[in-house]
């Protein structure tokens, strides 16, 4: 288990221009998940921060931000559940929550949040990710408050870390390692971030077509004509946009899991 501290609350520095980062395994496969469905658990912990519907819709926001301007093949679905102790528990259920605690962190500064990040050494397939926010370094608003960390700039840079990322070094990049009271920017990806989400996951994609198109010309082997074979397209470019679609509306809404 690895743990990925960010957000020290100290007033940005200016940083090196330089391109994203990307955490792999000793044999060079990358940190990442391997799957393209993931379920987010939001914990009551949360209300801690404020207003609970406002603080799971500023998270969510997070979350499909993300999906929207990196164009991510994953999904992330949203349930309430009442999260364990963060971190991958081998012997009982685990789910990729986001908490909020009133602690300060192992390094010895105040930190915003931290993702606790579990993967395989094997291949850096991801098992778990759990975000906690910490509730002891001042308030938190969902409205760019004075004086208040925004909930939805940390949770975004969050996000990407549970995504696989590792920090930038360019300063205006939502993947920098700081930020400070009021900042809003980091709601919105660079193009560093996107670039490193695509790198990330743009061969998931590939797989997924080079698979349904072995399928397809199986299919056509075994007999199929022209017209099933443009027949069979559209309907994979119609799952395609119906899949867009329902990721924008899936995003907006939570579950109840008691």
């Amino acid at each position: 288990m690895t743990k990925v501290t960010t957000f020290i609350i100290a007033m940005l520095v200016a940083a090196q221009a330089s391109a994203f980062n990307l955490r792999e395994t000793e044999d060079g496969d990358l940190v990442r998940w391997h799957k393209l469905d993931i379920e987010i658990g939001l914990d009551p912990s949360l209300e801690a921060l404020g207003p609970i519907d406002d603080v799971e819709r500023a998270i969510m926001m997070s979350f499909e931000q993300w999906s929207n301007e990196a164009d991510l093949v994953v999904d992330f679905y949203f349930v309430r559940v009442n999260c364990p102790k963060p971190g991958y528990d081998r012997d009982d259920e685990n789910y990729n929550c986001v908490t909020a605690q009133d602690k300060a962190w192992s390094d010895g500064e105040d930190v915003g949040a931290t993702t606790v990040l579990t993967y395989s050494p094997k291949d850096g397939e991801i098992v778990d990710a759990d975000i906690v926010f910490n509730t002891s370094v001042g308030r938190w608003s969902t409205e760019g408050e004075v004086g208040a960390l925004d909930i939805r700039n940390v949770a975004t840079h969050e996000v990407g870390h549970l995504l696989g990322l590792e920090h930038s070094e360019i300063h205006e990049a939502t993947m920098y390692a700081t930020t400070n009271y009021r900042d809003l920017d980091k709601r919105t990806l660079h193009d560093d971030d996107i670039d490193g989400s695509s790198e990330l996951y743009e061969d998931l994609v590939e797989d997924g077509l080079a698979a349904a198109g072995a399928c397809d010309a199986r299919s056509v082997a075994a007999g199929g004509t022209p017209n099933a074979w443009f027949g069979f397209l559209f309907i994979l470019m119609f799952i395609g946009t119906v899949r867009k679609v329902l990721r924008h509306t899936r995003s907006l809404r939570i579950s109840r899991n008691d």
